[in-house]
């Protein structure tokens, strides 16, 4: 039996952490989106660790970041490695800002797109498996949800979490903004569910006897992860700049360490040709950056659902199980 735990142990390990890590290496965009998004999980780590200095030092203000240093031959009495990026306006570290801003951007983007496919993907299978009265009620709260303009609503809750002089919390504003972004998928995966289920192996499950929690989960359900973990990446890139937009706009309880504020800061007071340039390029670089990060992943999810590319990968570990198997017998 030990000898068969063992087995079963390395084929789940095979199945869901090995292969589809070497499937995500294996592809060049996947494996750079990979690295960029280790990188900024580096980023939020390193940022939890430090403290910044939020307080004004106008003789600091606008030190150059390296590069800007060697090109313009400005000095300072401040050393350009303490700053690599530079100072803002203010002379606060860039990035340190950048650092502290990331670990809840991170946390509040991926809750929010975690919320959208898991609501999305219930309200779905729900509705295209069930049919007839749940199917048309649930259509029907999706439909308004749909119909709801999304920037308003984000920004008539955030003002009201203002009002009540909330703290900024990850998950909250992660529920924020997934109101109404879990309608669209909910949609396109009752459409593939209505499909699935006149299929012969949905119909031969279910002529077996089969419970209906077995049907949804073990047969239809494999059949749409992959569009589900596609539109989890998407959901998240949505979220990221929806939060951004909302701190922006000044929407959500601001921290001068979240993205959005350090953008609305750069944009205000920064002029677009004058010594602070690089203060606006830097928030918006590593915005972009993220967004590629996620974007470069999703190629690799792509083929982790492939099931010609799977079965290259998955080799091993179908070997392991059907070792399993023989141990049992």
């Amino acid at each position: 039996m030990k000898k068969v735990s063992r087995l079963l142990l390395e084929y789940y390990l095979y199945e869901y952490i090995i292969n589809p890590l070497r499937i995500v290496v294996s592809n060049r965009k996947s494996c750079a989106g990979l690295v960029l998004l280790l990188g900024f999980v580096a980023l939020a780590i390193y940022g939890a660790f430090i403290h910044v200095d939020l307080t004004t030092h106008p003789d600091r203000a606008f030190i150059p970041p390296t590069i800007i240093r060697l090109i313009t031959g400005v000095k300072s009495s401040v050393p350009w490695w303490k700053y690599p990026l530079g100072t803002d306006w203010k002379g606060r570290d860039i990035l340190g800002m950048l650092a502290k801003g990331a670990a809840p951007l991170l946390e509040a983007s991926l809750c929010a797109g975690l919320i959208t496919v898991v609501v999305g993907m219930c309200v779905g299978l729900t509705a295209g498996y069930l049919g007839g009265f749940a199917d048309r009620a649930l259509m029907w709260v999706t439909d308004v949800f749909l119909n709801i303009p999304s920037l308003p609503l984000y920004v008539l809750i955030g003002v009201l979490m203002l009002k009540a002089q909330m703290q900024f919390n990850p998950f909250l504003v992660a529920a924020v903004v997934s109101v109404t972004a879990w309608a669209g998928i909910a949609r396109a995966i009752r459409s593939q569910v209505l499909a699935l289920k006149t299929q012969p192996f949905v119909e031969l499950a279910r002529s077996l006897g089969m419970p209906t929690a077995h049907i949804v989960f073990r047969e239809i359900l494999p059949n749409v992860a992959g569009y589900i973990a596609i539109n989890f990446i998407f959901s998240t890139t949505g979220a990221i700049y929806a939060i951004t937009g909302l701190f922006f706009l000044g929407a959500l309880p601001i921290n001068p360490t979240q993205w959005g504020v350090m953008l609305n800061d750069a944009w205000k007071n920064v002029f677009i040709f004058g010594p602070g340039l690089y203060y606006l390029v830097e928030v918006i670089l590593a915005l972009a950056l993220l967004q590629v990060s996620f974007v470069l992943l999703s190629y690799g999810l792509d083929e982790i659902f492939n099931p010609r590319i799977r079965e290259r990968y998955f080799k091993s570990a179908a070997a392991k199980l059907l070792e399993a198997r023989k141990a049992l017998r």
